[in-house]
């Protein structure tokens, strides 16, 4: 930069706004009372995005969190030369997010959880398997943080297990910050690790399944976007059918099964034969004369 265009902002100060030279503070002073800088202006894109961001932190278990962003947020909303003063409290009774039957984390856990990922820390965990029914204890390098149907998940390196592995929040029932051990530079594409294949569930094979959806089910896949890479073949009945990749056949058949009759697996065979093994053990409970205990409300 010229000596020329490095004072063309001092004659500026000087002469324009009037700001005299502080030689005790180094710099220039504002001497005008009256003088305020000008508002922080947002394209209407950019303060949409905002409002947004707001509402999306309802998302955030940390209470402690939220506030902060809310303080943040209004300051900014209010910074903007708008005809109505815009505050967050306005926003909430406007726009809601509502998630069903999600995990609940504690706000302590999320808060360790996201300052270790950010420092590139490392956990010791004891963490809760449903499935088994066990309590373990592991150390864990965190790698990516997921929002998943309003679920918090880690995707985290198990020390203990050697893979990268996913972890529910909610399930952690204790945690500590511990040194950081030395992690494979392969459990480091954890973008591509998620976009791989259908749902939250990782793992490095995948399962191409084909399912077909019924005329009327079918309108309603038609609006839905189950992965990016998703391959959509149209019937001649107004059904379809839908192939994707899937790493845990366990998530994808919980999903088959919340269509009923109105999807059929067609591949892979083990899928099928796990959604017929559940929809035996469902006739039994309700076709095999159990009798009916309390009220239904």
């Amino acid at each position: 930069m010229s000596r020329a265009n490095a004072a063309t902002p001092l004659r500026t100060d000087r002469e324009v706004i009037a700001r005299p030279y502080v030689a005790r503070e180094r710099g220039y002073a504002y001497s005008d009372q009256a003088y305020e800088l000008p508002r922080v202006w947002l394209t209407q894109e950019e303060l949409t995005a905002v409002l947004l961001a707001a509402r999306l932190a309802a998302m955030l278990p940390d209470e402690g969190l939220r506030l902060a962003l809310d303080k943040l947020l209004d300051e900014l909303l209010g910074a903007q030369a708008l005809s109505r003063r815009l505050r967050i409290t306005d926003l909430k009774q406007r726009i809601t997010l509502k998630q069903a039957a999600h995990s609940q984390t504690a706000a302590a856990t999320f808060r360790l959880v996201l300052e270790t990922l950010l420092e590139d820390g490392a956990l010791t965990i004891e963490y809760y398997s449903p499935h088994s029914d066990e309590l373990t204890r592991r150390t864990i390098v965190p790698l990516h943080l997921v929002c998943y149907q309003g679920s918090w998940h880690l995707i985290a390196h198990c020390c203990l297990r050697g893979q990268t592995r996913d972890f529910a929040l909610a399930r952690i029932r204790s945690l500590a910050a511990c040194p950081r051990p030395t992690v494979p530079a392969s459990t480091q594409a954890i973008q591509e690790h998620l976009s791989r294949n259908f749902g939250i569930m990782t793992s490095p094979d995948s399962h191409q399944v084909r399912l077909r959806f019924d005329a009327t089910t079918a309108r309603l896949i038609a609006e839905q976007i189950w992965h990016p890479e998703q391959r959509i073949e149209l019937l001649a009945d107004g059904g379809l059918i839908l192939n994707l990749a899937v790493a845990d056949l366990a998530e994808i058949k919980r999903e088959v099964l919340r269509f009923g009759a109105g999807v059929e697996v067609l591949a892979p065979p083990e899928l099928r034969r796990a959604v017929a093994d559940e929809i035996g053990r469902m006739q039994e409970i309700y076709m095999g004369g159990h009798e009916l205990t309390g009220q239904v409300c």
